[in-house]
């Protein structure tokens, strides 16, 4: 599972259920997952939403430096 927060003006490209592509700094390659849970708020500290995402398939040997 990995959190991530988006500005407001991005979630019409967001619903749950849907693929995502997450280029992670440290791997390899872009990891694929899906989005399980987006926050029904906007965080007043950052002014960010909050979106929960399960990763597909990432393995510890597509990070630099291992394997």
């Amino acid at each position: 599972m990995v959190r991530f927060a988006v500005p407001p003006e991005q979630l019409d490209q967001l619903q749950p259920q849907s693929a995502l592509q997450i280029e992670a700094e440290g791997w390899l390659d872009p990891l694929r997952g899906t989005v399980e849970t987006i926050a029904p708020e906007v965080d007043t500290a950052s002014q960010l939403v909050f979106v929960e995402a399960r990763i597909e398939g990432s393995r510890p040997e597509h990070r630099l430096g291992t394997g």
